[in-house]
């Protein structure tokens, strides 16, 4: 129509270039706004992460963490990217107990110590410091430099006498933790000889306050004992170890008289009969003897008589104390011989006693006992009763008494019946052994013998730990690694074996069976827990004990400060990044509109001026 031929005529009225002209502008325009979507998507990121972000810019790690541990997951937020990290003191890494892995997380690849600085380069080429600092924690048993000490002091030391060696335990691992450590010596049967000297210092200082006789005892074991506190007071950890004193044996002793008899006057240490018709040579005996006081000396001893009265009838042979006639013998009931035995090495080193000699009958018999050593064994611990029973052998047609000497304490002898008792329990760890001299005597002469009680050990006492429950912290999951050790002793000093009863622990876990030493029994990858809980059985053959120990692993887990994120920026990014998928999404379809527009405004120049002709034409 006439209409529309005008209106194709104002259409174009535009010639066909500056109408494609006018679209393309359309199009362009359309897709520079979807475009600023685009940025201000960006922007709105860029406004987020402010560039190179870290998870954290300090962490703290605890001691105690093993090597091989990631300390950090992720270095920096995402979408950062991290391009370069290195120490801001050494950009090689020399020594560096830290690393960065491929997967942007940070690995512990060797326990370190104080504070360690990382510079890290992100993708966009920022700088960050990121701070590790290390947490000292008192989780760490002392160790003692020794696991016995040992030392040897003279009997005759005047005391107090502070000993030199100076045992001493530390926590190196745990040195700046604010820890306390403090000595102390258990009690025990000697104890009471040593003083310590201020318990906090760094080593102990042992005095000895009493001094110590070889002859009662030759060997003192003290146990040592070091206590770690941490800052609260509270005590962490106890740790034992043992002290060997040697008492050194010195000539500081008389001689001594040996079998003194039984039943003698006051006084007097030897009685002995002599015929009356005994000549000159008869040697009188038993034989006298004396040793040196100190045990294991030995010096030789030199034998001399002091005095005899009321004459001198006797002679001693120097070397032996034999003692023999030297004339026939007077008209006289009794003699008195005073003797002296005197160490040959030490002429300070002397002592005295008295012999009587005793005159009788030359047809009288003095008691013979029915054997001249009894030998008899008593289980320790056994009720106080008889023991053995002595007797002469015409102890029926004569009456006679019976006499013991020393041991008074611990034995009795009926005066009458000869029957031996023991008045107290006997204890083979306090003595082993008893020689016990019995005599019998009529009123006129004496008989001798000998009594040899031997105690019977009885096993009376369970091996005993030094500490209630031991506590290990072990630094790494590592066959054969020593996590720490228990420690046993045994009353009855029978040899104390160790071992770990339950089957499970066993494959987990050895005990030395003579030292105690607990290692690690199998692969890291079989310790999974945190901390593991069994029992340690001392035994001693026929009895036993146990003892918790428990070990400690490190655990993985850090503390890191501030490396929390929030959970609102990932919601802001997760936002934007719609946005922008969205605005690439539009600008997409707008492009293909405009670009179809573009398409058909090419054919509309051409119709509409095939219309204009057309009309033209008409008119």
């Amino acid at each position: 129509t006439q209409k529309q031929g005008l209106a194709l005529v104002r259409d174009a009225s535009l010639k066909p270039s500056e109408l494609i002209q006018s679209k393309s502008r359309s199009v362009r325009g359309a897709f520079m706004h979807a475009f600023s979507y685009l940025l201000l998507g960006w922007a709105l990121v860029g406004g987020v992460a402010h560039g190179c972000t870290l998870e954290a810019e300090n962490i703290y790690v605890y001691d105690y963490t093993p090597a091989g541990t990631v300390v950090m997951p992720v270095i920096v937020k995402s979408p950062d990217t991290l391009d370069h990290a290195a120490t801001s003191i050494d950009t090689q890494n020399a020594g560096m107990p830290l690393e960065v892995l491929s997967n942007n997380s940070l690995l512990l690849k060797s326990p370190m110590t104080g504070v360690k600085v990382l510079r890290i380069t992100c993708g966009d080429g920022e700088k960050k410091l990121l701070i590790v600092n290390m947490i000292d924690t008192d989780n760490n048993a002392p160790v003692w430099d020794s696991w016995n000490y040992t030392y040897s002091v003279r009997e005759t030391e005047p005391v107090p006498y502070e000993l030199k060696v100076k045992p001493k335990a530390t926590d190196e691992p745990d040195k700046n933790s604010g820890q306390r450590l403090e000595y102390s010596i258990l009690p025990s049967e000697y104890s009471s000889y040593f003083s310590l000297l201020n318990p906090s210092q760094s080593v102990m200082n042992i005095s000895l306050i009493k001094q110590l006789d070889y002859e009662t005892v030759q060997q003192v074991v003290l146990i040592l004992k070091v206590s770690d506190y941490n800052t609260t007071g509270q005590k962490v950890f106890e740790v034992n170890t043992t002290l060997t004193v040697n008492i050194i044996n010195e000539d500081d002793t008389n001689p001594v008289w040996l079998n003194c008899t039984a039943g003698a006057p006051s006084g007097v240490c030897y009685v002995r009969e002599l015929l009356s018709n005994s000549t000159s040579g008869t040697l009188i005996s038993p034989p006298i003897k004396a040793v040196d006081g100190d045990i294991g000396l030995n010096a030789a001893i030199f034998y001399t008589i002091v005095s005899q009265s009321p004459s001198n009838i006797v002679n001693i042979d120097n070397a032996t104390g034999a003692l023999s006639l030297i004339t026939n013998l007077p008209d006289s009931e009794r003699y008195s011989i005073v003797l002296f035995a005197t160490q040959a090495n030490n002429g300070d080193r002397k002592t005295n006693t008295e012999l009587q000699l005793n005159i009788v009958a030359a047809s009288y018999t003095p008691p013979v006992f029915d054997s001249t050593l009894y030998n008899v064994t008593v289980m320790e611990n056994n009720p106080q009763g008889l023991v053995v029973v002595v007797k002469t052998i015409d102890h029926l047609r004569r009456s006679v008494t019976y006499h013991l000497s020393g041991f008074l304490d611990v034995f009795s002898i009926g005066a009458s019946t000869g029957e031996l008792r023991a008045i107290k329990s006997l204890d083979y760890e306090s003595k082993s052994s008893y020689t016990l001299n019995v005599s019998a005597s009529d009123g006129t002469g004496w008989g001798f013998t000998t009594v040899l009680v031997l105690v019977g050990n009885d096993n009376e006492y369970n091996p005993t730990f030094d500490s209630a429950e031991y506590t290990f912290a072990a630094a790494k999951r590592e066959n054969g690694l020593e996590v720490g050790r228990v420690s046993a002793v045994d009353g009855d000093g029978s040899t104390v074996t160790f071992s770990i009863m339950d089957t499970d622990y066993r494959k987990l876990f050895a005990v030395d069976a003579k030292l105690g030493i607990i290692t690690i029994n199998t692969i890291p990858a079989n310790l999974a827990e945190k901390s593991y809980r069994f029992s340690v059985t001392a035994s001693d053959g026929s009895r036993t004990s146990s003892v918790t120990v428990i070990v400690n692993f490190d655990s993985a887990l850090i503390n890191v400060a501030n490396a929390s994120v929030s959970t609102i920026p990932l919601i802001v990014l997760g936002c934007v990044f719609a946005v922008i998928i969205i605005s690439v999404i539009v600008a997409f379809l707008l492009y293909r509109r405009y670009s179809a527009k573009q398409a058909d405004s090419e054919t509309g120049p051409r119709m509409a001026a095939s219309c204009r002709t057309a009309t033209i034409i008409t008119t």
